[in-house]
């Protein structure tokens, strides 16, 4: 029962936050004004409800409240825009949203705080591949199913700080909260994703989660990098790391282990070990305990308790499952006795003059300069050749783009070679959404910074 988990470590630190420590003690306080807050609003047992613009403590708070009060949680991402947002919460069928504006309440639910671990406890919104957003359902099981087997490969022990990298509404996020949360860690929430090296300038977690993009501007700060040298491990997961950028932070000394999952296998299902260098492109080491597999040529289906049960989109539910417990996975995978090698998305290859041409090779000789900038190769609809490849650089400064150009013409064929390039200007970290930059095109939202007439391809 959590009541017994929150009063046994009462005057334990749960969470470290910009404004000081906080408890277990002041957390459950927390959890029973939010299940107030939701009670006052009206929420009911088997209700959706959104929440937008709180703090990570505080999404993480609802989480329980939602649980203990039978709701079922719509954690909605930061620094989205408010049209985003309201498709997203389109998507489910939702009884009321609970901005970070409502009035707060001092008054704390009384009773025993517990819950029915398979009942659907979160929705973690992702984009869809026909460019709807969709929300992926977990109960509490599947949640502390795979953060169990996370803490169990890695070692956490109560008391290691886990910095929190990225947002809760993402799997990846709110998964770092739920491991020490169960496991007796701490959970440091100080600065804002983007602003990371400010922290790790002066503090270095046990754990620490990152992107790749974020990895690669970490590795060019010498004060940042003493204090990633004495982590516990560095996981790097939410898009494929290069071997280059792995083989340089290894030489740097640093405990990275390359991981793969996604929000439906309620984040990371396969690590390697801290300091382990794959041992070839799209190594992403053994699955983690809890799950088993059967795959056949490119295909892998997991089963396990981590596995998401379905989504909801267009106000309906999808199982991910069959009736045995089997979810495919969407990407492109070998699986060795358990080692996955992940060879890129199922779903992302469109055909150039007949030709087919998967994104993933159109980045990967863009690696370089992931320093300094994201991209996202994307299919564009053309008269005369059907489609055509198009990439889309996110940097806070505008591209290089003649070090852009020399770089797909030397590793690309014509058929594969970006025809266009548009920038988005913003330093977010996240993995770039193809649904919202699908969007983005065609509202011209992006600025075009080079075009190719078209010709012979």
């Amino acid at each position: 029962m959590m009541q017994d988990l929150f009063a046994a470590r009462a005057e334990q630190i749960a969470w470290q936050t910009r404004e000081g420590a906080v408890s277990y003690r002041e957390l459950e306080g927390r959890v029973r004004r939010h299940a107030t807050l939701l009670k006052n609003r009206g929420a009911k047992p088997g209700d959706f409800w959104a929440v937008r613009g709180w703090s990570a403590l505080d999404t993480f708070a609802f989480l329980f409240a939602a649980l203990w009060q039978k709701v079922t949680l719509l954690p909605l991402p930061d620094r989205l825009p408010d049209a985003q947002h309201q498709l997203m919460m389109e998507q489910v069928p939702l009884q009321g949203c609970l901005d970070a504006s409502t009035m707060p309440v001092e008054e704390e639910a009384e009773g025993s705080i517990h819950w029915d671990a398979e009942a659907l406890a979160v929705g973690i919104f992702t984009s869809g591949s026909t460019g709807l957003p969709k929300a992926i359902m977990h109960s509490w099981k599947s949640l502390s199913s795979s953060a169990r087997a996370t803490n169990q490969f890695y070692g956490l022990k109560p008391g290691d700080a886990w910095l929190l990298s990225l947002d809760p509404a993402h799997i990846g996020g709110l998964q770092i909260a739920v491991r020490c949360f169960l496991g007796g860690g701490v959970t440091w929430h100080l600065t804002e994703p983007k602003a990371l090296a400010d922290v790790l300038r002066q503090q270095s977690p046990a754990f620490l989660s990152l992107v790749p993009m974020q990895l690669y501007r970490l590795l060019h700060d010498h004060e940042v990098l003493s204090q990633l040298r004495q982590c516990k491990a560095i996981m790097l997961g939410g898009a494929p790391a290069s071997p280059d950028l792995m083989r340089d932070a290894i030489d740097q000394g640093l405990p990275v282990s390359v991981t793969y999952g996604s929000s439906e296998t309620a984040a990371q299902c396969t690590a390697l070990p801290p300091g382990v260098m794959p041992s070839k492109e799209g190594d992403v080491g053994h699955l983690l305990p809890g799950w088993e597999y059967e795959h056949g040529g490119e295909t892998l289906c997991l089963r396990g308790a981590a596995a998401a049960r379905g989504y909801y989109q267009r106000q309906a539910f999808v199982s991910l499952q069959d009736r045995e417990g089997w979810m495919q996975l969407p990407d492109r995978i070998l699986c060795d006795q358990g080692r996955l090698t992940i060879l890129g998305r199922a779903d992302g290859i469109f055909q150039v003059a007949g030709e087919n041409v998967a994104p993933l090779d159109i980045i990967q000789p863009l690696e370089p300069l992931r320093q300094h900038a994201d991209f996202l190769a994307l299919p564009w609809q053309d008269a005369e050749y059907g489609t055509i490849p198009i990439l889309v650089v996110r940097s806070a400064v505008r591209p290089a783009v003649d070090l852009i150009l020399e770089r797909l013409k030397k590793n690309l064929t014509g058929v594969q070679r970006p025809r266009r390039i548009y920038w988005h200007t913003s330093d977010e970290i996240s993995k770039p959404s193809r649904s919202y930059y699908e969007k983005a095109l065609e509202r011209g939202e992006l600025a075009l910074i080079w075009r190719q007439d078209l010709g012979r391809l």
